[in-house]
């Protein structure tokens, strides 16, 4: 209890040091300023700790007089509950990355507020605020002393009812065009968080709704992300993400924006691939058998049963990552294989709800684990999916996937795997494409490499 006293005082005492001292903003293109809007996720709900209290030397925020004050929790002021939200862990890592730069946070999110409230002029009643005309107001008094640099928007549970999913994604798509526009910031990363999936919680089909919006933005709009919400955790009400989990939201968040506002580089400068296939061109591709498999523009189509791609890869690989960017036209009826080593019983499938199942065999062609992902795939969205093999020692093997570049599944075979052949088969798990788990796809690129890539190297490619 006394080292928790003596936490709250010295926090207490150094906020208020702080705050005392006359704020020295940096030059105007060194201060760069994130919008924070949505509804109560993004206010954040989090307990706060002592440790958030504490400023952060280059992480300011908007205080309610316009005024740059430190950045500590809470940043919102929507409701007097206003907690840990996502935008200050964010901060935090924006500002470490430059050590020239300083974070301005400018917070406009209104908890409860619908998307129908993030339009000019709408009035919302829990916050008695005009949440589109307030963030668009202070972000431009924010802009006479930094540059705008992104918008973290996390929005849509008070959009999952009745006909309101219905209109969600024209006025999701609308917002961000017109944001930017008021802005005048076209080209400002504009990054989406995924609503809540936590392990209590089955989602409605608004919920889906909702969050298919998300990732058709993300899919379809430049300059828009989307980050995924997997395995973070609730406050006791069962609605708001704890501290914990906001952290690393926030985290989560500024990988996305780097992702996005990385400087582009040329193709496979930093990872040189075994094999590889770009916008749909098999031409790169050595050692493989087309069996048929239809062009439909930059892509090529599995069909499902008599369709692959087939690969002839080095017998010793044991440790690879196969990266491909596929669309599904329609979930399967029965599991089907995105790729698959037929020789040693190693599938990367999609089973009907949408979910990937990594599946790898013991010698004994009877133990077997598999790597399941809680993101379920939707159809006609594009998705960057990686599967990993790493041969570990002991003669242990982990499995791993990453959906757009997160980790989704993990799981390890604690005993000697099925011997490899140097076989990999797209579209189906058998080597002759007519039987085993056919799958109904798109592929527009794919990537092998020898070794283990991470997901953001996934997502560089």
């Amino acid at each position: 209890m006394k080292t928790l006293f003596f936490l709250l005082l010295t926090s207490a005492a150094l906020f208020a040091a702080a705050a005392e001292e006359k704020i020295k903003l940096p030059a105007r293109e060194n201060f760069h300023l994130i919008l924070l809007a949505g509804q109560s996720n993004m206010a954040g709900r989090g307990v706060i700790s002592p440790s958030d209290r504490i400023p952060h030397p280059r992480v300011l925020m908007q205080n309610r007089q316009g005024e740059w004050v430190p950045a500590v929790e809470p940043v919102h002021y929507d409701k007097d509950f206003a907690g840990v939200g996502p935008g200050r862990s964010f901060a935090i890592r924006l500002a470490a990355s430059d050590p020239a730069i300083t974070v301005g946070l400018i917070p406009a999110a209104c908890g409860g507020s619908p998307i129908a409230s993030w339009q000019p002029g709408a009035y919302h009643e829990q916050t008695q605020s005009h949440p589109y005309d307030d963030a668009v107001r202070r972000t431009r008094r924010a802009m006479k002393d930094g540059t705008l640099k992104a918008i973290l928007f996390h929005q849509g549970e008070a959009d999952c009812y009745g006909s309101a999913p219905n209109q969600y994604r024209e006025r999701l798509f609308t917002l961000i065009r017109s944001l930017r526009q008021e802005l005048g910031a076209p080209a400002c990363p504009f990054i989406i968080g995924q609503l809540s999936r936590f392990p209590q919680e089955t989602w409605s089909e608004g919920k889906k709704s909702v969050d298919a919006a998300h990732r058709a933005a993300a899919a379809e709009l430049p300059e828009v992300g989307f980050v995924s919400s997997e395995q973070l955790t609730s406050n006791p009400d069962r609605i708001h993400f704890d501290a914990p989990s906001q952290r690393e939201f926030g985290r989560r968040y500024y990988g996305t924006y780097r992702r996005l506002t990385a400087p582009p580089s040329p193709v496979f400068a930093t990872f040189t691939p075994i094999l590889a296939m770009r916008d749909g061109n098999p031409a790169g591709l050595s050692r493989a058998q087309f069996v048929k498999i239809n062009r439909e523009k930059d892509q090529l189509r599995f069909a499902g049963n008599g369709s692959r791609l087939a690969l002839k890869l080095p017998p010793d690989l044991k440790t690879f990552t196969v990266v491909m960017d596929v669309t599904l036209p329609k979930l399967p009826e029965k599991e089907g294989a995105l790729f698959a080593r037929p020789g040693c019983h190693n599938v990367l499938a999609v089973t009907p709800s949408g979910q990937l199942a990594f599946t790898i065999f013991a010698a004994d062609r009877k133990t077997f684990c598999t790597a399941r992902s809680e993101t379920e795939l939707l159809p006609n969205l594009p998705y960057r999916i990686a599967g990993t093999v790493r041969e570990l020692p002991e003669g242990e093997t982990s499995l791993t996937v990453h959906i757009n570049g997160t980790e989704a599944g993990r799981v390890t075979l604690r005993e000697p795997a099925f011997p490899y052949d140097g076989a990999l088969s797209f579209g189906s798990a058998a080597p002759d494409g007519n039987a085993a788990m056919p799958l109904e796809y798109r592929l527009k690129n794919l990537w092998i490499f020898d070794r283990v890539l991470d997901g953001p190297e996934t997502m560089q490619l």
